[in-house]
């Protein structure tokens, strides 16, 4: 939500000091045991009224390692990087994780003829793509075009390029990638602390993507604490082009419809 008004909002600042906001009441009503379907419903019609100047802006997609890609301290920034450079950011979400997990042990359960845990773990699913659908519903006008991918189908995207076996992240990027791709965005950035084995293998798989995918930029960053010497350059020379791309296929909206 966040990072979709943002980029366009009239008033800078605005978005943050509302997100703040109602992720502190949030984590009250949570302390509290309240419940959080009235705190959301009003927080989305406090975000409706954030008055923003339509711009055609590029969007890529972030993916990679869970904790790396949601910690701003981790990850130097980068979202915040991205937008001051004209860019608007799509985030792989902390859900995206949860279902993940939730569809492998699915799996492991039938393999391993575990009946009664494979019905808990339907049920216990069922109960949060239904809290998820009826938080989501409430932001619809806001979240259009944004909306989460199936899990079922970023898995079966990654398939393409690597066997679900093979569990953990990776997959899950490499599926994200290729549904950023089909969503019509303009690049995505791979984010992995330093030596992260699924962040390697994904790195490894993009090779194969860029490949069949020549136009599409992809940028892979690893972290370790400290900010390399070249670190914004990369940045900005993905930024680039990321905007070439973007031009490209206007351009050829443009010849399409004349």
């Amino acid at each position: 939500m966040q990072r979709i008004i943002r980029p366009d909002e009239k008033n800078k600042g605005e978005t943050n000091r509302v997100y703040e906001e109602y992720r502190d009441k949030v984590c009250q009503a949570i302390r509290e045991d309240k419940p959080l379907l009235p705190i959301m419903r009003e927080a989305a019609e406090r975000f409706k009224k954030i008055e923003r100047i339509k711009d055609d802006k590029p969007v890529v997609t972030v993916v990679g390692e869970i904790y790396v890609r949601h910690n701003p301290y981790a990850n130097l920034f980068i979202i915040d990087e991205l937008e001051k450079l004209g860019l608007k950011v799509e985030l792989a979400s902390m859900r995206e994780w949860f279902f993940y997990t939730n569809h492998a042990y699915k799996e492991t359960s039938l393999k391993e003829r575990k009946y009664i845990e494979f019905l808990k773990n339907r049920i216990r699913n069922f109960y949060q793509e239904l809290v998820d659908k009826r938080f989501e519903q409430l932001f619809k006008g806001i979240i259009e075009g944004f909306e989460e991918p199936h899990t079922e189908h970023i898995i079966k995207l990654g398939e393409r390029y690597m066997h679900r076996s093979l569990r953990g992240e990776a997959i899950l990027s490499i599926g994200k990638i290729l549904s950023s791709i089909e969503r019509g965005r303009d690049g995505a950035v791979n984010v992995m602390p330093f030596t992260c084995m699924p962040g390697n293998l994904t790195v490894a798989i993009t090779s194969q993507i860029e490949r069949d995918f020549p136009e599409f930029p992809i940028l892979a960053l690893s972290y370790d604490g400290s900010r390399q010497a070249n670190y914004l350059n990369k940045v900005r020379t993905f930024v680039a082009q990321v905007e070439a791309y973007h031009n490209r296929k206007k351009s050829k909206i443009s010849l399409t419809k004349s």
